[in-house]
């Protein structure tokens, strides 16, 4: 058990963040205390935070974009960039040569279909990933 030098509960030591310069090799404060004062931080520093941000993303872009496709789709910067080359970097719809693709998905089960441009990403979307109303809007341009 360790006391928060802020707060002042006794909590397990669990509850605190490492600090190897402290002789116990824990944070004073609790990891509760730690948050509210940097979100309390951030409030009251808002344009200085909001560049330090800006900063960071601009400084680690892999980082970010690893993290982004992480929580959304669960796979990594290396299985993006793996996909892309196997795609040759072109989109799987229009075949078309991009810089960057998305990652499509199918929404009902999160499964991976592959990566397109944001055209067809949105074609699909707009369509809700339904093959009827993509058929209906085939024979729809066939016959105009």
């Amino acid at each position: 058990m360790k006391t928060c030098s802020n707060c002042l509960l006794s909590k397990p030591e669990k509850d605190f963040s490492l600090k190897k310069a402290n002789k116990d090799s824990l944070n004073n404060w609790c990891k509760t205390c730690c948050s509210e004062n940097a979100c309390d931080w951030q409030i009251r520093n808002k344009t200085r935070s909001d560049n330090n941000k800006k900063i960071w993303r601009d400084a680690n872009p892999d980082r970010l974009k690893n993290s982004k496709l992480k929580s959304r789709y669960g796979i990594s910067l290396e299985n993006y960039n793996q996909m892309f080359g196997e795609q040759n970097g072109r989109c799987k719809i229009c075949k078309k040569e991009q810089k960057t693709l998305r990652v499509d998905h199918d929404h009902a089960t999160g499964k991976i279909r592959g990566l397109l441009c944001h055209k067809c990403n949105i074609l699909l979307g707009n369509a809700c990933d339904s093959v009827e109303n993509l058929t209906n809007a085939i024979n729809y341009l066939k016959n105009s």
